[in-house]
């Protein structure tokens, strides 16, 4: 990816998905956490005037994905925001068998991932609105931006590790991935 082919506006969307491999239980997964995240409009449209997207990252052990927040620094580079706690990053596992059994044990397991998926919301909206200007997002944020400008003036990019490789689920982003 080169400097000038990222636009100069930081409008991000609202869900990505990371491209990762994906086992049968993680798309199942993904499926109901889509599902979830986008039922409530208000909350994405919220989430989207922020400059912060929700990425959903397969992980590698085959039965789990990650949540999570990223935000704008400049306009290359993102980070994840942190509130009182920690990162804002959900872990959504599920047993390998769960989704081959009765439709009870699949009505469970959707129930699960649905409650998880609205408590990340809840936490990611919290963090947004009252803790995105922790002292600790504020000196990632601030030192992304000078990377960026650095950036722009080189024509490249410092860190591209730090760019992910998503595909667009829901929204318009920008600048956020490769």
């Amino acid at each position: 990816m080169k400097i000038n082919n990222v636009n100069s506006t930081c409008s991000f969307g609202a869900l990505m998905l990371e491209c990762k491999p994906m086992s049968k239980n993680q798309k199942e997964i993904i499926r109901n956490i889509k599902k979830t995240v986008l039922e409530d409009k208000y909350n994405v449209h919220l989430i989207e005037s922020r400059f912060t997207d929700v990425y959903i990252s397969p992980n590698n052990d085959a039965k789990s994905v990650d949540l999570k927040l990223r935000t704008a620094a400049g306009l290359t580079y993102n980070y994840i925001p942190c509130d009182d706690d920690r990162e804002v990053i959900m872990n959504i596992s599920s047993a390998p068998a769960n989704f081959d059994k009765t439709s009870s044990a699949k009505k469970k397991l959707s129930r699960d991932i649905t409650q998880k998926t609205r408590l990340f919301m809840q936490r990611a909206i919290d963090c947004i609105i009252v803790n995105m200007n922790t002292p600790e997002n504020k000196s990632k944020m601030q030192r992304l931006e000078n990377i960026s400008s650095y950036d722009l003036l080189s024509n490249r990019i410092s860190h591209p590790e730090n760019i992910p490789y998503a595909v667009n689920l829901y929204g318009n982003p920008q600048v956020t991935t490769r």
